[in-house]
């Protein structure tokens, strides 16, 4: 999964406009990215040009955002992400439109889950995780330790 540049070939719906008119172009494609939900914030860059300057629509799964208390549309038409949750992962779309036409830009955000511990009834505790997880065991008493050479852990 790569970055998706601009669209190749923008949609020209009005070839009647001015002569001094551009197409709408996204100066740079936009970037995969991946963080892990929770304190994390995410802007997502969508930089476009064109005369008439382009308006900057943001889609996500192929609907359009709209803006809430952690998700807004900053001036520069840059996507803004607060306090990033599992929920916010998937594709997302810039696409910048103007008189002559329009052209998108998409990125895959990738939301890794905080693990979090939780108790069956046998009085295990079970914690997953998304990468490799160390577990050092302190043992108190005298002598060593009477361990099994092979452990059984009740993680999965």
């Amino acid at each position: 999964m790569g970055a998706s540049p601009a669209s190749p070939h923008p949609t020209h719906p009005h070839t009647d406009a001015a002569p001094h008119a551009i197409p709408p172009t996204i100066k740079t494609g936009l970037p995969d990215l991946s963080t892990t939900e929770g304190s994390h914030d995410v802007a997502l860059q969508c930089q476009a040009s064109g005369e008439p300057a382009p308006t900057v629509e943001w889609l996500r799964a192929g609907q359009p955002l709209r803006a809430s208390q952690r998700l807004r549309t900053l001036p520069d038409g840059s996507l803004w992400l607060q306090r990033v949750e599992a929920g916010d992962a998937g594709t997302y779309e810039c696409v910048a439109h103007n008189l002559l036409g329009s052209t998108t830009a998409r990125a895959i955000l990738a939301v890794r889950g905080m693990g979090r511990p939780r108790s069956d009834p046998g009085g295990r505790t079970e914690a997953r995780s998304p990468a490799p997880v160390g577990i050092c065991v302190l043992v108190g008493g005298r002598g060593p330790p009477a361990l099994p050479s092979t452990p059984t852990l009740p993680f999965a």
